[in-house]
């Protein structure tokens, strides 16, 4: 059974009613993020909120965060109220295709940890299943409205199923999106890729792809270079 809460360096994430527990992959999508120029961020898919306090704590900007899931955005709610950016995150229970066809605003940077499953790993549990199928938001609608909601010299920040590089690669380029940096993921020095996070832009220029991974292969800890991207939030590094 998973904790009530995660507690981090500078906030708290209760996460007792979201159906997505805080997790490796968000943490270290967070922590690679780059928002020291963005004045406002966009969270596509909140879940607990945990993205949209981490830009917070690293970054001076106004953030919107968008959650569909009901449960999720009240946790959301609640983590938001007990932090001490409470004033400059806004949350907004809908759809991002919802959102962004609709809303006037643009943005620096966006972020997201979405679902990526598509019709496996089906959860009796409806909420689970709304954070992890893609069907609710699929690639081409997540572009789509990154289209409308982004500022030309604006960046978005993902973390997908390295397996599905390609796919995700495509979809973006379909709507003018290019990958500016790469980061592939081990999660141990002698296992096999399994995730890619990707920094997307409007402008298509060389970019530099890293490798890295999560913990070693000697001993199972985490690797230096996981614990000194990560310090600035996890209690124990």
């Amino acid at each position: 059974m998973s904790n009530k809460y995660f507690r981090f360096k500078q906030f708290i994430v209760y996460q007792d009613k979201a159906a997505m527990k805080v997790g490796v992959d968000s943490v270290l999508l967070g922590a690679w993020a780059d928002f020291n120029k963005a004045k406002s961020i966009l969270d596509i898919g909140a879940g607990t909120g945990l993205l949209s306090l981490m830009a917070a704590q690293k970054s001076k900007a106004e953030i919107t965060a968008v959650e569909i899931e009901s449960k999720s955005f009240l946790q959301a709610k609640e983590n938001i109220e007990l932090s001490v950016w409470k004033n400059r995150i806004s949350l907004v229970h809908s759809s991002f295709q919802d959102f962004a066809s609709t809303t006037t605003l643009k943005f620096d940077s966006a972020i997201s940890n979405p679902p990526y499953f598509n019709g496996s790993y089906q959860s009796p549990l409806e909420n689970r299943n709304i954070a992890r199928q893609s069907n609710m938001l699929p690639l081409a609608d997540l572009f789509s409205g990154l289209s409308k909601v982004l500022a030309p010299k604006g960046d978005f920040y993902i973390i997908y199923p390295y397996l599905q590089k390609d796919i995700l690669i495509s979809q973006a380029q379909n709507y003018n999106f290019y990958p500016a940096k790469i980061l592939e993921i081990k999660p141990h020095k002698n296992k096999p890729l399994h995730r890619i996070a990707i920094c997307f832009s409007k402008n298509k220029k060389p970019f530099k792809t890293e490798q890295f991974s999560i913990k070693d292969a000697k001993n199972g800890e985490y690797t230096s270079e996981y614990k000194e991207l990560t310090k600035d939030f996890y209690l124990f590094f």
